[in-house]
């Protein structure tokens, strides 16, 4: 989908300021530790030679009727402009948490249970020249998470980012069923959440306090009619690791 911020170039001068919004329907229950998060991949083309128009991609969240319950969440602007001749060149990810902009301004997430709520993208020009802003595969998935549990003294953890190669672009997936074979040992199961980007590390997977020792990982998912499959071994685990970066690409 394309929103482009411009104005015509003849008489009257009018300004642009393309909008679309999708209502999307909350669970009946949310719970105080629950993410709305947007992902989207954006695309912005404009003037190819700096200054570039200062044009911005936002997002805001609206109730049914209208009323702004967070805003100004930037999504891109005139600066984003990228050249190449590949997707993963052109395209850049961009993925939120909207829940804690919501809180910002005295409306927390859990006062809309059951309710819909607004996904309203934006584009004001600043009456500069054109800025085309291009977005594709736009998600919003509400993510009510557990508690990490405490780590157990002697025991590992392992967990990083599993992603599925699409068109050549890694891109992380929820539903990716994992399974760790300890080398001698027992077996472990999990699936993929919600992207996180935290102090902790980048990541959506983890096996917390299992036996230390060497593990195969193994991660596939169907998608698309497609089976995605990848694999790998670690070290040999001393007791107390934790391992937050073992990511994985499936093919």
């Amino acid at each position: 989908m394309l929103l482009r911020a411009s104005r015509r170039d003849y008489w009257p001068f009018d300004i642009f300021h393309p909008y679309v919004y999708q209502t999307v329907t909350m669970p009946d229950e949310i719970i105080t530790n629950t993410e709305v998060v947007v992902s989207l991949y954006s695309c912005v083309i404009t003037r190819t030679t700096p200054p570039r128009p200062q044009d911005e991609f936002l997002l805001a969240v609206r109730e049914e009727d209208g009323t702004v319950i967070a805003d100004g969440i930037k999504i891109a602007d005139g600066d984003d402009y990228r050249t190449g001749d590949t997707e993963r060149e052109l395209w850049t990810r961009f993925i939120t948490d909207v829940a804690p902009a919501m809180a910002a301004t005295g409306h927390p997430i859990q006062n809309y249970g059951g309710a819909g709520l607004q996904f309203f993208f934006y584009a004001p020009n600043d009456g500069d020249a054109d800025t085309y802003f291009y977005m594709d595969e736009v998600s919003v998935d509400i993510c009510q998470t557990e508690p990490i549990p405490d780590p157990e003294p002697g025991m590992v953890t392992i967990g990083g980012l599993a992603q599925l190669d699409l068109l050549g672009v890694p891109t992380p997936m929820q539903g990716i069923h994992l399974t760790a074979y300890q080398i001698g040992g027992g077996v472990y199961e999990t699936i993929s959440i919600q992207e996180v980007n935290n102090a902790t590390g980048h990541y959506n997977y983890h096996f917390y306090n299992i036996p230390p020792g060497q593990y195969y990982i193994v991660a596939y998912m169907y998608y698309g009619g497609h089976l995605y499959f990848a694999s790998a071994i670690t070290d040999d685990l001393p007791p107390d690791t934790e391992i937050h970066d073992f990511d994985l690409i499936l093919r």
